[in-house]
């Protein structure tokens, strides 16, 4: 993994998958903390964010193409599109641009958009305070990867500023969804066993 890039400033986007505070592990034991971005397809900003991608890549297989860029449709995922999503599921990706950006090995600095008396910008340190639905712009640069016989890049995050809050992206459980193969009455209806308290 390379970097090509300085920083750049993203546009604003809709905080989605916010593993922020605490980092995941990979199977190689290296930490990632990650965020996915949910952004406006119309913003002018993402242009700036494609060329820089496209840059890298130049950069570094100048005589190669077909690299894997880091955008991602909000489309509906079927059999011959990989890069789709459930929209059933994640219905806020809907016909915008989806971006994953990652940092490895270190934390991702969190700042509220306010500045305080010494014009420093306020820390967030409640988890609470940031969370997968509030809108946020990060600073990203590109790494460019090789794996599994793909060529693509990607990008890392160093710090983020929340902008506003916004509604929380929640999966809500649908009971008919979930127990949709089990027939009413199927087992006993009353909160007692069969078997009797003391076999449990």
């Amino acid at each position: 993994m390379a970097t090509a890039t300085k920083a750049l400033i993203t546009p604003v986007f809709r905080v989605s998958f916010a593993h922020v505070f605490k980092p995941e592990k990979r199977d190689d034991d290296k930490k990632v903390w990650s965020i996915t971005g949910i952004f406006d397809p119309k913003d002018p900003g993402l242009k700036e964010m494609k060329e820089m991608a496209i840059a890298c890549a130049t950069i570094k297989w100048p005589k190669k193409k077909g690299w894997v860029l880091p955008f991602r449709k909000g489309v509906e995922k079927d059999s011959d599109n990989s890069r789709g999503f459930d929209l059933d599921k994640y219905p806020e990706y809907a016909n915008k641009v989806i971006v994953k950006m990652s940092s490895y090995g270190r934390p991702i600095k969190l700042v509220y958009n306010r500045i305080d008396e010494e014009g420093k910008r306020v820390p967030i340190e409640d988890e609470a305070d940031f969370y997968s639905g509030c809108y946020a712009r990060a600073a990203v640069s590109c790494f460019t990867y090789a794996a599994a016989g793909n060529m693509g890049v990607s990008f890392g995050i160093t710090s983020i500023v929340k902008i506003k809050d916004g509604e929380p992206l929640i999966n809500v459980a649908d009971p008919t969804k979930d127990f949709a193969g089990i027939k009413p009455d199927e087992y006993n209806t009353d909160n007692s066993s069969e078997f009797g308290d003391d076999d449990l």
